[in-house]
């Protein structure tokens, strides 16, 4: 059975998502950084990736809002910084943050 998958984030990972998940024949589209497209994809989408580097978590969610409401929500992002060093230290995870 064929899924709509928005992918929000258009990066390394984002782009091996949406290529994979097409040849799987899921319908597939994937966004990076317009909020207007990010807000679209979300609506549309039955189950949206959210693929993106770390430090944009927040925008990507803002830009996103009530839209992905209710949908399955997949978080992909590693909370690592730019120098690839953890983010967050040893007390929480990227996953605690996004929940908050």
């Amino acid at each position: 059975m064929a899924v709509k998958v928005g992918i929000i984030g258009k990066g390394s990972v984002g782009s091996a998502l949406q290529r994979g998940l097409a040849r799987a024949g899921h319908e597939v589209r994937a966004v990076g950084k317009e909020p207007g497209t990010v807000r679209q994809t979300a609506a549309w989408a039955e189950v949206v990736f959210l693929a993106v580097p770390f430090g944009a978590l927040d925008d990507a969610l803002r830009d996103m809002g009530d839209a992905v409401h209710g949908k399955v929500l997949v978080d992909v992002t590693n909370a690592l910084t730019p120098d690839m060093q953890l983010a967050l230290g040893c007390t929480t995870s990227g996953a605690e943050e996004l929940q908050k």
